[in-house]
This record gives C-alpha cells, sequence and structure tokens, in this order.
C-alpha cells in the first residue's frame, strides 16, 4: 500500500445551546460530556486502484486502527471536487454508520482555494440526550488561523480545550499522547 497522504489533527466538539450558543455542560439531569480526540492520524492510500483510509487514534491499552469498509468515491460537480468516504463501524457494543464529504472548491469569492467538510452518522444518541438511535449532521470549513474562528469558539477552547488550540507538532506527539 503506497500511502499518498498522512494527515495529523485534533477534533474536538461541543455541544452547545441553539439559542444561547452557551456550551452545554448539563441536560436532563446529566454531564454533558465533549468528544474529544487528542490526536488523530490519517493515511489515505491506493490498495487495488481505489482510495482507501485508516484512522489511528485512541491511548494504550486501546489504540485503535479504522480502515473504512468502503472505497472513498471521488467526483466533480461544475468545478466542486468531492470526495465522499463512508465508514461502517463495528466495535464490540457499538456500531454506528458515518459518511465524510470532502468538498474542494477550486476558487472562493477571494481567489482561494476553499476547504469544506459535512459528514453524517447514524448511530446512538448520547445518554445526556436521552440516548436511542439518531442520525448526526456536521458542516465546517477549514479556518487557517485561529483568530479567524468565531469568538465564542475561541472562549468554548481556552475554557474547555486548550489541548485543541495548537496543532499537533509531530509523529513523535502523538506516540506520547497514545501512553
Amino acid at each position: 500500500m503506497d500511502i499518498k497522504k498522512l494527515q495529523l489533527s485534533r477534533k474536538i466538539f461541543f455541544y452547545r445551546d441553539p439559542v444561547t450558543n452557551q456550551l452545554l455542560r448539563e441536560m436532563n439531569g446529566i454531564k454533558v460530556e465533549l468528544i474529544a480526540y487528542p490526536y488523530q492520524q490519517i493515511s489515505d492510500a491506493l490498495r487495488d486502484g481505489q482510495m482507501v483510509s485508516a484512522v489511528v487514534q485512541g491511548k494504550a491499552p486501546r489504540v485503535q486502527k479504522i480502515e473504512g469498509g468502503s472505497k472513498m468515491i471521488a467526483r466533480e460537480l461544475n468545478g466542486l471536487v468531492i470526495f465522499s468516504a463512508p465508514l461502517f463501524l463495528n466495535f464490540s457494543g457499538y456500531q454506528a454508520f458515518e459518511n465524510y464529504d470532502f468538498l474542494i472548491q477550486p476558487k472562493d469569492a477571494k481567489g482561494e482555494p476553499r476547504y469544506q467538510l459535512t459528514s453524517n452518522r447514524r448511530g446512538e444518541m448520547p445518554k445526556f440526550f436521552s440516548g436511542g438511535d439518531s442520525v448526526f449532521q456536521l458542516a465546517s470549513y477549514r479556518i487557517d488561523k485561529y483568530e479567524d474562528l468565531p469568538k465564542t469558539m475561541r472562549e468554548a477552547l481556552e475554557s474547555d480545550g486548550r489541548l485543541w488550540i495548537l496543532p499537533l507538532k509531530d509523529l513523535a506527539e502523538i506516540a506520547e499522547l497514545q501512553k
């Protein structure tokens, strides 16, 4: 397998009140737990002429490598390039389906490339939302400078996610986070 891309990133999800935009700390009498990955190591590779992804995440003794069971799909629509990555997760006591669409718009209004991501996930809803089966959707875009994040997001990171303010340095940092 020839690796074509290696991506090192951090990922954190905050739950916010849709009216006040404040972080949700408790809901239905249950503490709201953030979804937070101190690192993700994502590799994309060509396998039998198809692009496949693998994600390494976790901490010892549960460092996991998750490979997509389905192949990525690439398509173009009026200059917009879309890479779709379906992912079926099936672990002991946990099942979910996720689909990631990476959208690359060659030029935005300022003449610069625009990178966006949408994600859909079907799986168990968090306990503080009363559990049960659900569908989540995420729509996002890349921001190159911390200062360009909306103020409410910077405040959330500074109070609840300081590690996620800075990017990963290298694979050595991931090795430390895995211990």
